[in-house]
């Protein structure tokens, strides 16, 4: 009997072993199948990628890109002409109270002149600090240049000034009213005035 059981125990175990062996060769099946599995699929998308992009892919590609800038040229130009006109109603006004204040403060006359012909403000302007009284010594200020902007128009239109003149008390010998616009038709710019004591007032503008 003891015989019989100590057989029986061990045929057991010889097929639990057998099935275990059988078991692992069909998991280490599975294995070597996904492992073939993924080296062929990662082959085939570096072949892909290795032919790179066909014509049709290339004209698709090209298509959308021309759509994507036609929509954005025309708001970047007018984002540009915006950015011109604000610039240039910044510098008019920049350069009127620099003005101002450097006649108060060197005690001289200083004056605002176009860089063109007389009245002529849509080449740029100049702040000029030698126009009436020569400035000397450790006060001498170099004259500053404020060169116009794309587009932009600048027009004195109150009296057809050549120049803006400031005496050292800021006040002004005479008022003047600029216009701020551009080229486009419609568009809102800027007025820009003077009054007698050298005080500047700017308002929106329709051009």
């Amino acid at each position: 009997m003891k015989a019989t059981s100590q057989t029986a125990s061990s045929s057991f175990f010889n097929e639990a072993f057998l099935a275990s062996s059988a078991l692992t060769g069909a998991c280490q099946n599975q294995e070597n199948i996904a492992n073939a599995a993924l080296r062929q699929g990662l082959t085939g998308v570096r072949r892909r990628y290795d032919q790179g992009f066909t014509i049709v892919e290339l004209m698709i590609s090209i298509v959308i890109l021309a759509v994507l800038l036609s929509l954005a040229v025309p708001s970047f130009r007018e984002s540009a002409a915006n950015a011109n006109l604000r610039a240039a109603s910044s510098d008019l006004g920049l350069a009127l109270n620099s003005a101002r204040a450097m006649a108060i403060s060197l005690r001289s006359v200083v004056v605002v002149k176009p860089l063109g012909t007389a009245n002529d403000w849509a080449d740029g302007w100049v702040i000029d600090y030698d126009t009436v009284v020569p400035v000397t010594g450790a006060s001498k200020e170099r004259d500053q240049e404020f060169l116009p902007h794309p587009g932009v128009q600048v027009v004195e239109t109150s009296s057809g000034l050549t120049s803006v003149t400031f005496n050292p008390s800021g006040i002004v010998t005479s008022t003047a009213t600029f216009t701020v616009c551009d080229v486009r038709p419609g568009e809102t710019g800027r007025q820009i005035t003077i009054d007698r004591l050298g005080r500047l007032n700017t308002e929106k503008w329709s051009c």
